[in-house]
C-alpha cells in the first residue's frame, strides 16, 4: 500500500511523516518542490548574509497539527532524496 509504513519500534510511537505520498510520473521523488526549498535555505545559510551584508539565519519548521502523533521524521521510505537533503541542511546548520 502507498503511504503505509510499518515500524518495529517497541513501544510504537505514532509519528508524522513528510513527504507523504507517491512519486509522480517523470519525477523520481515525492516532492521536488520541498527538496528545492530545503536546498535553497541551505545555500542561503552557507552564504551567511544577504545582498546588502545583513546576517542570515535560516530555519525549517515542520508543524504537526495532529493530536495523534508524538514524533516527526522525514519519510525516507517514500523519498530518500528529501531525507538526504534535509540531513545535509541540518549538518550545515550545526
Amino acid at each position: 500500500k502507498v503511504g503505509v509504513y510499518l515500524s518495529s519500534d517497541d513501544p510504537y510511537t505514532p509519528t508524522a511523516l513528510f513527504p507523504h505520498g507517491s512519486k509522480k510520473a517523470g519525477i523520481p521523488v515525492v516532492s521536488d518542490r520541498a527538496i528545492k526549498h530545503v536546498h535553497e535555505l541551505t545555500e542561503l545559510h552557507k552564504a551567511g548574509q544577504d545582498d546588502i551584508g545583513r546576517p542570515l539565519r535560516c530555519a525549517i519548521l515542520f508543524v504537526v497539527n495532529r493530536s495523534d502523533c508524538a514524533a516527526f521524521r522525514p519519510c525516507h521510505e517514500a523519498d530518500m532524496l528529501f531525507s538526504q537533503v534535509l540531513r545535509r541542511a541540518s549538518e550545515a546548520g550545526e
